[in-house]
């Protein structure tokens, strides 16, 4: 099992910067059971799993996620990340949601990656809005159906959990009003 800081991904305008402290809690969930991810395709869906290192919360404050990685490398992936949009209720609204489970909280993009700075390993360098999938959190394992025109190219594979930062050190981040990146990722 490789272990690497990575994956600096999204939350698009749902927090302010000064609402999170410079310490990020990595929770014990934030690993990934060695040989558990798959990649299966059936028609026009693909279905990505994992099971996670510990019980998965389908409602927490963490900002956090997990992502599986496109072939040609790992600088552009599928993310499925949380944050809690009430803890920020007053300061910006949460434009992502996920009906099926914990509204504001779970929900997917595709990002691009890039070289890390600051506090980063890797800085986001654009999301996407997020697209509607499927998701499916049961205790440690995790499940989304995405349908194959959401996705950029073929699976490799690779999965990984990170924690989410804001780093201005990284620069803008397109599709979000703050720079982001990842840190605290395990790889598998």
């Amino acid at each position: 099992m490789k272990t690497k800081t990575i994956l600096g991904i999204t939350l698009t305008a749902v927090f302010a910067v000064s609402m999170i402290g410079s310490a990020v809690a990595v929770q014990s969930w934030q690993g990934i059971v060695p040989s558990s991810v798959t990649v299966s395709s059936k028609g026009q869906t693909t279905t990505l799993s994992l099971a996670a290192t510990s019980s998965v919360p389908r409602h927490t404050s963490a900002l956090a996620g997990f992502a599986w990685f496109y072939d040609g490398g790992s600088k552009t992936a599928f993310a499925l990340t949380t944050h809690n949009a009430k803890q920020f209720a007053g300061t910006h609204q949460n434009p992502a949601r996920d009906s099926t489970q914990n509204p504001d909280g779970w929900h997917a993009h595709n990002v691009v990656l890039a070289n890390g700075a600051g506090s980063a390993t890797f800085c986001v360098a654009d999301l996407s809005n997020a697209p509607i999938v499927g998701l499916k959190i049961n205790n440690a394992q995790v499940s989304v159906i995405v349908k194959n025109t959401e996705t950029t190219a073929p699976f490799n594979g690779h999965a990984a959990a990170f924690s989410i930062i804001p780093e201005p050190a990284c620069g803008s981040t397109i599709g979000s009003k703050i720079p982001l990146g990842l840190t605290d990722v395990t790889v598998q």
